[in-house]
């Protein structure tokens, strides 16, 4: 049953996993949400783990990577599910903005603006194709 608070939004951020112990684990945030993200990573992680996820915005002016508390309340073949400490950080909200930008930036594959572009990148293509054709 799922229990999350809100939408999930796609992302493909590297992450870093402080376990503590000197425990460093790389992964990256699949999908992130107010109240969580899913991390994909071939580390195990136990359920009820304790982490802080460390990583720097994209174009981001900030040098310090921000480091959010969380803990592991998910675990799969693919990573680890998380739960931020506190709902909604400041830097999840930057990183849910700039992902949800970017999402909406893209129309769904069926839609019809996508197919439009899809034809009329092909019908370039395919006109430079025969441009060059008619050339040689």
């Amino acid at each position: 049953m799922e229990h999350r608070w809100g939408e999930r939004v796609p992302s493909r951020l590297p992450v870093r996993l402080d376990l503590g112990s000197q425990t460093l684990v790389r992964g990256r945030i699949e999908n992130v949400s107010f109240s969580g993200a899913f991390i994909s990573t071939a580390a195990r992680v136990p359920t009820s783990a304790r982490v802080h996820v460390a990583f720097r915005l994209p174009r981001s002016r900030i040098l310090q990577p921000y480091r959010i508390p969380a803990h592991v309340v998910r675990v799969t073949a693919h990573g680890i599910g998380l739960e931020w400490s506190t709902f909604a950080p400041r830097a999840i909200r930057l990183l849910f903005a700039r992902s949800a930008a970017r999402a909406l930036a893209r129309p769904p594959a069926h839609s019809p603006a996508a197919i439009e572009r899809e034809e009329l990148l092909t019908g370039l293509s395919q006109d430079r194709l025969q441009g060059v054709s008619r050339e040689h």
